[in-house]
C-alpha cells in the first residue's frame, strides 16, 4: 500500500520498520514544512501519524481506514499547553 501513496511519498515519509500490527518511520522536515513558528507545521505531523498506522492497520491484509484520529500536541515539558 505505502508504495502507491505518492503523497507521504513526496513528503519525504518512509517507512522503516513494518510488521503483523505494527510499522515505524521517519520524516524528513523541509523548509517548506514550516509554520510561521519554524517549527514543523500539525498537518505535516499528522500526515506522518496517519502514514505510519495505515501501515500498521493494512498489515494482516484487510483493507482498512481510520474512522476517527486525533493528536494531543505537548510542550517540551510533556504538558498540554493551556492545561
Amino acid at each position: 500500500m505505502f508504495e502507491a501513496d505518492r503523497a507521504s511519498r513526496r513528503h519525504g515519509i518512509t517507512v522503516t520498520e513494518f510488521a503483523e500490527g505494527a510499522a515505524a518511520g521517519t520524516m524528513t522536515v523541509t523548509e517548506d514544512m514550516l509554520n510561521g513558528h519554524g517549527t514543523c507545521h500539525g498537518g505535516q505531523v499528522f500526515l506522518f501519524a496517519d502514514t505510519v498506522f495505515s501501515c500498521a492497520c493494512n498489515s494482516r491484509g484487510t483493507v482498512t481506514v481510520a474512522a476517527k484520529a486525533d493528536i494531543v500536541f505537548v510542550d517540551g515539558r510533556g504538558t498540554v499547553p493551556g492545561s
